[in-house]
């Protein structure tokens, strides 16, 4: 998040600690997230998915990121530009 939307984190990035208020991430920022986890992450993220509550704390979105399946047809070595976030190094609140 930090890099993708050229925020500057001051703190831990803890499950509680929430998105919108503490990251201060508008909504243009938050489809720029979408953006990013589809297009880098290749993740395929249904419409019927998106809520405002997986976007409410760092740990909803984690959640939320957990859920999500690769896309279709994207199983080859350079799939993943990057690796799929997970919770290994993020404190529980």
């Amino acid at each position: 998040m930090e890099n993708r939307l050229k925020l500057p984190i001051a703190m831990p990035l803890e499950d509680p600690v929430r998105i919108n208020e503490d990251l201060r991430v508008d909504s243009i920022m938050l489809l720029q997230l979408l953006v990013f986890i589809e297009q880098d992450l290749r993740l395929s993220i249904p419409e019927e998915e998106v809520d405002a509550k997986a976007f409410a704390t760092i740990g909803s979105l984690l959640d939320f990121l957990e859920r999500l399946a690769p896309i279709e047809g994207q199983r080859d070595a350079d799939a993943l530009s990057e690796p799929v976030p997970s919770r290994i190094g993020v404190t529980e609140g």
